[in-house]
């Protein structure tokens, strides 16, 4: 799944971000989710990636995708992320704040600052 949406500014330089979610694994299905940064040269011409990271709280344990329609929420440089646990099965939703390209922000109870 992919979900381009938002918009990021640093500096001079601007864009959009894009989520994309990869299932790996088999039995246990997990997903890693990357971040990128997306900015045109132009108005018009192609988005090039700025930067590109996985998402290391969500990417490096057994976190799947269960429903792709609603997994991933995308508006201006928030991100929410519904996943459930590949093994217990508990679901968790990731909150996240995007900022300038190669940085966010978890989001704990309490914690709003980007």
């Amino acid at each position: 799944a992919i979900v381009t949406a938002g918009h990021w500014q640093s500096g001079q330089q601007q864009g959009v971000y894009r989520v994309r979610l990869e299932n790996v694994g088999f039995e246990h299905v997990s997903c890693r989710v990357w971040v990128e940064w997306l900015s045109a040269s132009a108005p018009g011409k192609p988005f090039v990636t700025v930067e590109k990271l996985a998402l290391a709280e969500a990417s490096d344990s057994f976190w799947s995708c269960p429903n792709r329609s609603d997994t991933v929420v995308l508006s201006d440089a928030a991100l929410q992320l519904k996943l459930v646990h590949a093994y217990s099965l508990e679901p968790r939703v990731f909150n996240v704040v995007l900022g300038a390209p190669g940085r966010y922000q978890l989001q704990t109870e309490g914690n709003t600052a980007p």
